[in-house]
């Protein structure tokens, strides 16, 4: 998993850098999905994470919660569906 946590970290700050920042973003929500305990300079690009942050109003002492605030909001959204296809039976 380390080589996908570099080609992952590359293709943030690489996008990023040439103004895709939809792009970035997903990246930076992969990397903090799979790697939540790595907070290294040299798998995120801190310059990505202050934007995320001032985008979604996150805290701005903490780098990473505009990233985490996201990944929240799929987490939940992904919970509120499965409970709904539960309740009604139907497959996904």
């Amino acid at each position: 998993m380390e080589h996908v946590k570099e080609s992952v970290a590359y293709l943030s700050s690489q996008l990023n850098r040439k103004g895709d920042l939809a792009g970035a973003v997903r990246c930076a929500m992969l990397l903090s999905h799979f790697f939540k305990s790595d907070t290294s300079g040299s798998t995120h690009d801190f310059h990505l994470h202050g934007a995320i942050n001032q985008l979604i109003r996150g805290d701005q002492d903490y780098l990473f919660s505009g990233v985490d605030s996201l990944n929240a909001m799929i987490d939940q959204r992904l919970t509120e569906v499965e409970s709904d296809v539960a309740k009604k039976g139907d497959p996904v």
